[in-house]
């Protein structure tokens, strides 16, 4: 809510004329809401997608493709730049949007590339390796 006082001073003397004041409401618009949300449920799926093909490589032993690691490279790259996009974007991080589903996301596709960046330079793509369910078995 903002609100502008506007006062009207008489001859450039002392006293006080009248006060105008005007009260805006200024919002979001329907579309920047649903445009953020949107945005919100698809870097999850992203995220949800990467996390379990991450653990596909871990616990099954299924190899992952250097091609699987651009996915989420690119989309640290681009939900920034989506975000800064909408209008009226915060500066900095610190919306509810951003605690809730920019950062979390990031910091797990992060993780998770850091993983399957290590499976891929540490293991022979051609042997099978041991994992977790082998070592039940």
């Amino acid at each position: 809510m903002t609100l502008l006082a506007l006062r009207n001073w008489a001859n450039n003397t002392q006293t006080e004329g009248e006060t105008l004041q005007i009260s805006l409401k200024v919002s979001r618009g329907v579309l920047v809401k649903t445009y953020a949300i949107i945005l919100v449920v698809a870097v999850w799926f992203i995220t949800l997608v990467f996390v379990g093909s991450t653990a596909a490589a871990v616990i099954f032993g299924v190899a992952p493709k250097s091609e699987l690691l651009i996915v989420p490279v690119g989309s640290l790259i681009g939900v920034n730049q989506l975000r800064g996009s909408m209008p009226g974007a915060p500066a900095n991080y610190g919306a509810i949007v951003d605690n809730v589903g920019f950062l979390p996301c990031l910091a797990t596709i992060a993780a998770c590339a850091a993983v399957n960046f290590g499976i891929l330079l540490c293991s022979n793509i051609n042997a099978h390796r041991q994992t977790i369910v082998d070592r039940i078995r």
